[in-house]
């Protein structure tokens, strides 16, 4: 059965609470996440940072902005 968009995004959401936060103490543990990864992975590489292509759109700045801040 095929899934649409919405209802995959509905799915995912984090529109509620995990593990017991709250959803911005879980958006907040993700973003954390991501960019402690994102630093991990550049220095186990010896890689100097991150060539990305960017479209323009939402998705192309938040990842752009997370590895600022992660390799800031």
């Amino acid at each position: 059965m095929k899934m649409r968009q919405r209802e995959i995004l509905n799915a995912v959401s984090p529109d509620f609470p995990r593990d017991n936060m709250t959803k911005a103490e879980y958006i907040a543990k993700k973003i954390d996440e991501i960019k402690s990864m994102t630093l991990e992975y550049m220095e186990k590489n010896r890689m100097d940072g991150y060539i990305l292509g960017l479209s323009g759109g939402i998705d192309s700045f938040v990842c752009a902005a997370l590895i600022a801040d992660a390799i800031e």
